[in-house]
């Protein structure tokens, strides 16, 4: 959905499914203000060119979707259902599946997503069951200068400690203002088509926990003790080798990650980098070429969809 889009869709109260998440309604960025996305940190520093090509010259993004980022992408819609509403209804079962049939590139297998996700929410339903969260799928926002705003959502945030839940089940909190000054894990969940589940936090994925946990210290007063990733893998399960014969059976499994949260200084260089990056490229044409790392974009004069300095978040 553009920006237009996701207003109209939430002043008519649909219920709506993006890309990533399913929700009732979102914070939402105006078009004119650059969003650095904690998932995207990583890119800017290992594909630089790429990075400014798809997010500020308008290159069609060279990712448009696999049967694994649709499977994780129902994975988690099924999760925040659950978290929030204490159950799953068939209602949210067919949206989720029409939204892939709908959506899904032709290289989507929607087939093999039928086959992983029941098997795979299971395991995480119990984990989740298990290992209550506070609140789950909170957009959060941090202005890092004027125009230049990080942002995202977070899968879960687990206050360390204490209860999450009342007696009934259900989460004592509903806002993320309601954590100032609490103690928290920061949680994402990463589906995985590996056979056994990793063992580590991966660069890209600590760049960006640790991106969340910026935010929530910086903005929120929330301080965030440590940062996790619980993988949930596929149900590898009835496979037959090339000549037919039964292979070993690897069940859908979920294990956790964890790493304590030292200090905010690494991410703060970083995000103030790209947003003294991103304001030169767009204030500076002659620069674009150096910046960006491609010799092609040296002296470009190209009209950018962003006038830096507005209000970086808007909340509907």
């Amino acid at each position: 959905m553009n920006y237009e889009e996701q207003r109209q869709a939430h002043n008519k109260g649909k219920h709506t499914l993006d890309y990533e998440y399913i929700s009732e309604g979102e914070t939402i960025i105006p078009p004119t203000t650059f969003k650095v996305s904690p998932s995207g940190i990583s890119d800017f520093l290992d594909h630089t060119a790429q990075y400014y090509a798809e997010n500020l010259l308008g290159a069609e993004k060279s990712f448009q979707g696999s049967t694994s980022s649709y499977l994780g992408t129902a994975l988690h819609a099924t999760a925040e259902v659950y978290i929030k509403k204490g159950t799953l209804s068939e209602e949210t079962r067919n949206n989720i599946y029409s939204y892939i049939a709908i959506n899904a590139s032709e290289t989507v297998n929607p087939e093999e997503i039928h086959l992983h996700l029941t098997p795979m929410w299971r395991a995480l339903k119990s984990h989740i069951d298990s290992n209550p969260v506070a609140i789950t799928e909170c957009h959060v926002g941090f202005t890092v200068s004027p125009g230049v705003v990080l942002f995202g959502s977070i899968d879960a945030i687990r206050i360390i400690g204490e209860s999450q839940l009342q007696d009934d089940g259900v989460s004592k909190y509903t806002s993320i203002e309601q954590l100032r000054g609490k103690h928290v894990e920061i949680v994402d969940w990463k589906s995985s088509g590996a056979l056994t589940a990793p063992t580590k936090i991966s660069r890209k994925y600590f760049f960006q926990l640790q991106a969340y946990a910026y935010i929530l210290q910086a903005e929120y007063g929330i301080i965030v003790d440590s940062i996790n990733n619980t993988y949930i893998t596929r149900n590898a399960v009835g496979r037959l080798n090339s000549k037919g014969k039964p292979m070993k059976d690897y069940p859908s499994t979920v294990s956790s990650v964890s790493l304590p949260m030292e200090s905010y200084d690494m991410i703060a260089g970083l995000t103030n980098l790209i947003a003294d990056s991103v304001t030169m490229f767009v204030n500076n044409p002659e620069l674009r070429g150096v910046l960006s790392q491609d010799g092609r974009n040296s002296n470009n004069t190209a009209t950018l969809p962003f006038i830096l300095g507005e209000t970086a978040v808007v909340e509907i």
